[in-house]
C-alpha cells in the first residue's frame, strides 16, 4: 500500500464540495454579478426613497450569499447523514481498493478519469459528477497532500500512455 486513508465526509466537508462547484463554475459568476446588481440596486433605491424597490432588492440581494446557503447546508446535512460508516481508501500503484463497513470493492487506475485539487480536500473522478472526495485532513499536512496528488496524477498519465499505445 502507498496510501491509505480513513475517513467519513462530514457536512462541512459536503457544503465546502457543493459551494467549490457552484462558485468556481458559470453558475457562480452570475451569482455574484446578480449579487453586487442587487445591492447597487438596494443602495440606489435607498438614496432616492424607493421603499418597495429596496425591500425588492434587499431580498434579492440576501438570496445568494444566505438564503441559498440554508439550502446548500440542508442538502449537505442529508449527504452527511446518508454516511453511516467510515470509509478506507489504500491506493498501490496497480489498483485502489475501497472499503465501508462490510462493502470492498477494488478498481483500477484505469476508472480514474481525472484527479482535482480544491483547497480543503481532492476528488478522484471516476465518472461525470462521480468520483471519491477525500478531505485534507484525512490525508495530512501540505506537503502529504502535495505528495499524493502528484502520485494520483502520474498513475492516471501512466494509463492513458498506455492506452494511446493500444
Amino acid at each position: 500500500m502507498r496510501y491509505q486513508f480513513i475517513f467519513r465526509n462530514t457536512t462541512k466537508d459536503f457544503w465546502k464540495l457543493n459551494n467549490g462547484y457552484t462558485y468556481s463554475s458559470l453558475v457562480g459568476t452570475v451569482n455574484i454579478v446578480f449579487t453586487l446588481s442587487m445591492l447597487g440596486l438596494l443602495l440606489t433605491s435607498l438614496h432616492h426613497g424607493w421603499t418597495l424597490y429596496g425591500i425588492f432588492a434587499g431580498i434579492a440581494f440576501l438570496y445568494f450569499p444566505l438564503i441559498q446557503q440554508i439550502f446548500v447546508y440542508r442538502k449537505a446535512k442529508r449527504q452527511a447523514a446518508a454516511i453511516t460508516e467510515d470509509t478506507r481508501l489504500s491506493f498501490t500503484d496497480k489498483e485502489i481498493f475501497i472499503e465501508v463497513g462490510d462493502q470492498h470493492q477494488t478498481i483500477t487506475w484505469k476508472n480514474i478519469l481525472a484527479i482535482k485539487r480544491v483547497p480543503t480536500f481532492t476528488v478522484l473522478y471516476t465518472g461525470k459528477g462521480n468520483g471519491f472526495v477525500i478531505p485534507n485532513h484525512a490525508i495530512g499536512d501540505k506537503e502529504k497532500v502535495r505528495e499524493f496528488i502528484l502520485f494520483c496524477a502520474d498513475r492516471i498519465k501512466e494509463v492513458n500512455k498506455k492506452n494511446e499505445k493500444k
